[in-house]
């Protein structure tokens, strides 16, 4: 006895091989992306190669013109430092509107916020405004890099959000070449072209305070003084750690 051919209806074999279209652009689409990622992890690592040795080949270049000064019988003179790291330490008591206006405009709205800052002529104006409330510095890469990997997070739509993948900072910043988080501190490290874009990108950053305190006395006294407040140029590097 012959089988009588079942007539599948016309329908489901249209949804059939619909399905089966699905499933292959599916898993199509799924190899490119995966491609992709592979190719811009190698970018990526690329890139992070080239930075390391662009920070070697300046250490070395000073290490090597300090030397040259010492020899000849001169001095050398460092370049002045194009980004400073600064920390609000103090509240809104007894303060002028000029002063309050300055620390909006930074961004530092809070105690132990703490913002990049590029430094130029108008900038440094600023920071004198507000000097009796901030303590600042020039942060070393180490010190930036820390930061952004332990506190970073960015401005998305007006919200707070941790910096948990090189998408998020691609997404928002790849039309300026800033493909991962360490191109993100490189730029910021640098004083790069799109410093400014990546700088606000960056929500500022939530710091603790200082392991053992300010101590009252200290934080209302200027650095060179003995306490907490103005420049302390490279020791900067040394309150951010103790309060990250």
């Amino acid at each position: 006895m012959v089988a009588e051919k079942v007539l599948v209806p016309e329908s489901q074999l249209k949804k059939s091989k619909a399905q089966q279209k699905s499933a292959e652009q599916i898993a199509a689409e799924k190899k490119a992306r995966q491609a992709a990622n592979k190719e811009k992890r190698a970018v990526i690592l690329q890139r992070n190669a080239q930075y390391q040795e662009e920070y070697e080949a300046a250490e070395r270049a000073v290490i090597d013109a300090k030397r040259e000064a010492k020899a000849s019988g001169s001095y050398y003179v460092e370049s002045q430092p194009k980004l400073v790291f600064v920390v609000r330490i103090k509240g809104i008591n007894a303060m002028a509107p000029k002063q309050r206006k300055v620390l909006q405009l930074m961004r530092l709205n809070q105690i132990n916020n703490g913002v990049f800052v590029k430094m130029t002529k108008a900038t440094s104006e600023l920071l004198k405004i507000i000097e009796p409330y901030i303590a600042y510095g020039y942060p070393s890469y180490s010190t930036i890099r820390q930061l952004v990997y332990k506190r970073g997070y960015g401005k998305i739509n007006k919200q707070r959000i941790a910096l948990s993948d090189n998408h998020i900072i691609e997404e928002h910043l790849g039309k300026y070449g800033i493909l991962s988080i360490d191109d993100l501190i490189h730029e910021i490290y640098t004083v790069g072209p799109h410093f400014k874009q990546a700088n606000n990108f960056l929500w500022p950053f939530k710091l603790s305070n200082p392991n053992g305190g300010w101590g009252v006395p200290r934080k209302f006294k200027h650095f060179i003084q003995g306490g907490s407040l103005g420049n302390r140029e490279q020791f900067i590097n040394k309150l951010v750690k103790s309060m990250n």
